[in-house]
């Protein structure tokens, strides 16, 4: 009844007091300190918890008696993972810098760290608040322990003193202090909330009225909106898609610029394209529209504006195919009845919610993508995931080859690599996979080397089809908008209206499945194989030409898979390949394909620092490798080239390089280390942490942005205690 009824006071409160303040919070120190078993001492109280040491960090938000909520970051502590700290410090409020009290050989270097730590923290708007936390007292001596604390106080209190005037310093360490006790961490976080009581958090916390919508509209009230439009916009789907792309719809509104948008993002998710390709593809419509009827389409191209629309239509059709129980897609029929079911999209003026109109109108909104300075963009609140069929699997296994080929071509084009050395690098491992395969799953067809040849010349000839003829090319192509290296498989069989058995036209029966064509290239023995392959007409004339596809296909309610382990071998072979051939450019920083990007990180990060491992173990020889790490790093942001844009994604590449050589042994070749870690060739591996709207965000280029899908590599289990 007391629970309730101090639960109830605290909501009263923050009814009649306005929102909770929020604070973020660092946590630093060297390896095994401590910092990820407090994080979770605060986050499960009474779960017992094993950590390891962490690369990259974890992300937890817990709340303090006060009622103050505060997201703890708990960051990876070994010596190449600390120079990155800096990069967090922006909107960070306070820092809590951990201490082995057990570890007396590493003091000197941590009071030095710590020194570092105040002098960067001083570029940083505002007052920041940093404490010094004395954790694993309990593994001292009982006899020695206060003493040795002491000590220790006093030396950082000595040293750190020439430094307050960097931001407040407080030395935290009541006796017996060990992180692994829940009311020893508890201590800590009231002693931070009453610390932070009366400062407000960096990020705005409140609008200005006229920012929000004075009237709330009703769900009945937008409901009957969309029913009125419906009737007064009628036209059956394939008649507005014509009447729109012939710029001759009777009024342009919200509700068909919705209807339009719907269509354009239901084409280009067919075929896989992201967000933001399909408001490429909405803009380039427009742009056309507007070239043809100036008079009635006359705003100008608002990115931001553009892809917020597209993304609410996103997650309103992931919310209605679940409601739906769909299979794949909704239909274009579906239009209406997806409107009905999240009815707040018909609202024009949604954007309110999520956008402040300074940020909406100013011209970096207008001309690139931005993330919202009030509210964030809804989410899906129900997976739609499933286990494929049976009948997806068979068609993905018989789609294996021409994946393969397509990842061969799209590796090699437009680059220096040796096409030949990077296939016959990678058919083993093709060949190795499909052996697996059949040891396990019926009607998979054996290994051939002639099949995978051919597919390999089909797909080349293909692709050199979109360039062969001027004016040709993707951006005409129905549904894809992109680079032919970018192109999916779904993109490239709609597109080429790939079959599968496109090698009868070439091959004979026996031959193709003969002892001879699986050991060895052989030639065909109908018909030479294609230089150039026609694209069907059909594929750019229909306007829009929609696959059925699975739920996962609606790509915002899944994150990026990593390729099979067929197509990831002929990455890697790229990336080998591309460091044998390493020029200039690339190893001056100026890269321009990913493969130059993971060979020039690799050169500065880890092969000319394990050259200099053969120092001594002295305090001088770590603080000179930290020193080298620390130049290493700032090298390495200073790579440039279309494949690492912006900071976030760099410093996602040199985390993931990083942790990778923690991996790794010491003084391994460049190719031992690529094949230990195949992960570093797939190019779409930021997907995997970052969405699409946080990755390609103007924000993402200007700072670092943490990752919002899932954290760097890290675990956290039931257990014993452990040293992290």
């Amino acid at each position: 009844m007391l629970t309730a009824s101090l639960t109830q006071l605290k909501e009263l409160a923050a009814w009649l007091l306005g929102k909770t303040p929020e604070y973020r919070v660092m946590i630093m120190g060297f390896d095994a300190v401590g910092k990820t078993t407090l994080l979770y001492q605060l986050k499960l109280p009474n779960e017992k918890i094993t950590t390891i040491p962490t690369i990259g960090f974890n992300v937890e938000t817990v709340e303090s008696s006060q009622g103050h909520k505060f997201t703890f970051w708990d960051v990876g502590g070994c010596d190449k993972i600390r120079p990155l700290y800096r990069h967090y410090f922006p909107g960070t409020d306070a820092f809590l810098f951990v201490v082995d009290c057990s570890d007396a050989e590493r003091f000197n270097q941590v009071v030095e760290e710590i020194q570092r730590i105040l002098m960067d923290v001083s570029d940083e708007p505002g007052k920041k608040k940093l404490w010094v936390v004395l954790n694993k007292q309990d593994l001292l001596p009982l006899e020695k322990r206060d003493e040795v604390v002491k000590g220790m106080r006093e030396r950082l209190e000595k040293d750190l003193a020439r430094c307050v005037k960097y931001g407040p310093v407080r030395i935290f360490g009541p006796t017996g202090f060990n992180a692994f006790e829940h009311h020893h961490a508890s201590a800590l976080l009231e002693e931070v909330a009453d610390a932070m009581q009366g400062k407000e958090p960096a990020k705005p916390s409140t609008t200005k009225k006229s920012d929000k919508l004075d009237n709330v509209v009703s769900e009945a009230d937008l409901k009957q909106r969309i029913e009125e439009n419906a009737k007064e916009n009628g036209a059956p789907s394939e008649e507005f898609w014509q009447n729109f792309l012939d710029a001759d719809l009777p009024v342009w509104d919200h509700y068909n610029h919705l209807r339009a948008g719907y269509l354009v993002l239901l084409e280009g998710i067919a075929y896989r394209n992201s967000v933001m390709n399909c408001a490429d593809m909405f803009m380039n419509h427009l742009d056309m529209l507007r070239a043809k009827k100036p008079e009635r389409f006359r705003n100008t191209t608002h990115r931001t504006m553009t892809i917020f629309w597209l993304f609410q239509l996103q997650v309103a059709a992931v919310r209605y195919a679940h409601f739906k129980n769909l299979i794949g897609l909704p239909s274009r029929d579906d239009f209406v009845p997806m409107l009905f079911h999240t009815p707040e999209i018909i609202d024009a003026g949604l954007w309110r919610k999520h956008y402040s109109k300074e940020l909406m109108f100013s011209p970096k909104a207008r001309a690139s993508w931005v993330l919202p300075d009030m509210a964030p963009l809804p989410s899906i609140t129900h997976p739609v995931e499933r286990e494929s069929t049976s009948e997806e699997l068979l068609q993905e296994d018989k789609d294996l080859l021409i994946r393969f080929a397509l990842t061969v071509i799209q590796s090699t084009s437009g680059t220096n690599l040796r096409r030949g050395e990077v296939i016959k690098n990678a058919l083993s491992t093709l060949q190795t996979s499909i052996m697996q395969k059949r040891a396990s799953m019926v009607n998979i067809e054996p290994y051939s080397e002639t099949q995978a040849y051919f597919w390999i010349q089909f797909v080349h000839a293909a692709l050199a089809s979109l360039q062969s003829v001027p004016g040709s090319g993707l951006k005409g192509m129905a549904g894809w908008h992109g680079s032919m290296n970018t192109l999916t498989l779904a993109a490239f069989k709609a597109l080429f209206d790939i079959s599968g058995n496109e090698w009868q036209v070439y091959y004979s029966r026996p031959l193709w499945e003969s002892m001879k064509a699986r050991i060895g290239f052989v030639n065909p023995d109908k018909k030479p194989l294609p230089g150039l392959i026609s694209i069907p007409p059909q594929s750019n004339t229909k306007g829009i030409k929609l696959k059925t596809m699975s739920k996962g296909g609606l790509g915002i309610a899944t994150t990026q898979r990593m390729p099979p382990p067929e197509s990831l071998a002929v990455m890697v072979a790229a990336v080998c390949d591309a460091a044998a051939l390493s020029e200039a450019d690339s190893m001056a920083g100026i890269v321009k394909t990913h493969s130059e990007l993971i060979v020039f990180l690799y050169d500065r990060l880890v092969a000319s620092l394990s050259s200099r491992n053969d120092l001594d173990g002295s305090l001088v020889a770590a603080s000179k490798r930290r020193n080298d790490l620390v130049e290493a790093i700032d090298e390495a942001l200073e790579v440039s080239g279309p494949s690492i844009e912006g900071l976030t994604r760099k410093m996602f590449w040199i985390q993931q390089v990083l942790a990778a050589a923690e991996q790794t042994a010491e003084n391994s070749t460049f190719d031992h280390f690529m094949n230990s870690n195949p992960h570093l060739a797939y190019e779409g591996l930021p997907l995997m942490y970052y969405s699409e709207m946080i990755l390609n965000s103007s924000e993402a280029k200007e700072v670092f942005i943490p990752p919002d899908r899932r954290p760097f590599p890290s675990v956290v289990a039931a257990g014993q205690r452990s040293s992290t």
